[in-house]
């Protein structure tokens, strides 16, 4: 084995140059896939995560018509398979800190809204119960908008001018905060900033008792389906009856979202790979090169004695090397390159070590059936006629 390995390799080094473009075929198509692979990783990763941020892994509970009474939400918090039920009020409006005014997201949060979407706070405190109880004029702001607006990101005890619906108020900030979307806001600059206070506040403003949106967060292994229909269940015994309740199951639609994104992934990678294709019959044709220019030395071989697997498989090596060789490099390139730019633009490293491994085992597949059709032809060569050749 290692005599024919060492023999494969001095062949391929008599016709270097050759090789070396062969080779780099191999290594440009593995580089493209490899590239494809990280970065459809790294992006899937960070979709993911950005969709759990944002509490798109629970139940949205909303009503067609109307608003939603407080009872329903403390009927809601009591059934086991409930984790945490928040509510949740969304309006438009403005926020303005030294004359500037920005459109804003105001939504109205409770207290532990930390538990249905999700607030990294970075300086300062969430928002408390005594805060929900006392309508207190205080407010969460996100960090960007704090760099942006006062120079720096801790602004605690800093007040802001907050104005919704045609009713302006100073609300002083209690915590500074980064929330699940704020990579979503970096990428597309008409997502608004998001300002939170307390819900009750924020029914004050709006001259409403009632609810808007209830954010369910469910416990693990919960059956879904089942936990929709007891949820509906609770909430027909609420009003009068004849109310329209939706609950929609947002983990189902992360679920389709994240299969979407997966055939786009694949679709991808089906299209870069073509390029490994490619160099297979680049390989192929280079072997097929290599028989005709060493057909005196097949017939010497099979003179001595050299059967035809012998000599089938000493053309296999060769262009399974070439593929191993080629692909080995496009993936330490590739990989490299792909690696350095998503640590760059997200701050993180993920490598694929399993779709690295699948990628150069398919290269080395590829570049063997490449060299089938050359070896099986170098093995049938009669050896009379080999030999006579020039």
């Amino acid at each position: 084995m290692i005599e024919s390995v060492a023999h494969a390799f001095t062949n391929l080094w008599r016709r270097k140059g050759r090789t070396a473009l062969t080779i780099l075929s191999v290594v440009v198509g593995v580089m493209l896939v490899s590239i494809v692979s990280v970065i459809g990783d790294a992006g899937e990763r960070l979709f993911y995560d950005e969709l759990t941020k944002m509490g798109v892994d629970g139940f949205s509970v909303t009503i067609e018509s109307g608003s939603i009474p407080m009872s329903a939400l403390d009927s809601i918090r009591e059934i086991e398979s409930v984790r945490s039920a928040m509510p949740l009020t969304v309006g438009t409006g403005a926020v303005t800190v030294h004359s500037l005014t920005e459109e804003t997201m105001l939504c109205g949060i409770d207290a532990g809204a930390d538990q249905a979407v999700s607030l990294e706070l970075l300086y300062g405190r969430l928002i408390s119960d005594g805060d929900v109880r006392a309508h207190d004029r205080v407010c969460l702001i996100e960090e960007t908008y704090a760099k942006t607006h006062f120079g720096r990101t801790n602004v605690i005890g800093r007040t802001v001018l907050l104005t919704m619906g045609g009713k302006s108020d100073e609300y002083t900030v209690i915590g500074v905060a980064t929330a699940g979307s704020s990579l979503l806001q970096g990428m597309m600059d008409y997502i608004p900033t998001m300002v939170f206070v307390p819900y009750t506040t924020w029914q004050d403003i709006c001259y409403r008792q009632e609810l808007s949106q209830i954010a369910v967060r469910v416990q693990e292994g919960t059956d879904d389906d089942a936990l929709r229909d007891t949820i509906l269940k609770v909430l027909s015994r609420q009003g009068s009856g004849n109310e329209k309740w939706r609950v929609e199951n947002l983990a189902a639609q992360k679920d389709r979202m994240e299969t979407l994104l997966q055939v786009v992934l694949w679709i991808l990678t089906i299209i870069s790979g073509v390029s490994l294709v490619v160099s297979g019959l680049g390989i192929m044709t280079i072997m097929l090169v290599s028989v005709q220019e060493r057909v005196r030395e097949i017939g010497i071989k099979k003179a001595v004695g050299a059967g035809n697997s012998r000599i089938l498989w000493e053309f296999m090596l060769e262009s399974g090397l070439l593929a191993a060789i080629g692909g080995g490099i496009g993936l330490l390139v590739g990989g490299a390159i792909s690696c350095v730019g998503v640590y760059v633009f997200t701050g993180m490293i993920t490598i694929p070590w399993s779709a690295f491994f699948g990628v150069w085992l398919f290269t080395v597949v590829i570049g063997v059936l490449g060299g089938i059709a050359p070896a099986i032809r170098a093995a049938k060569m009669p050896p009379v006629e080999a030999l006579c050749s020039e």
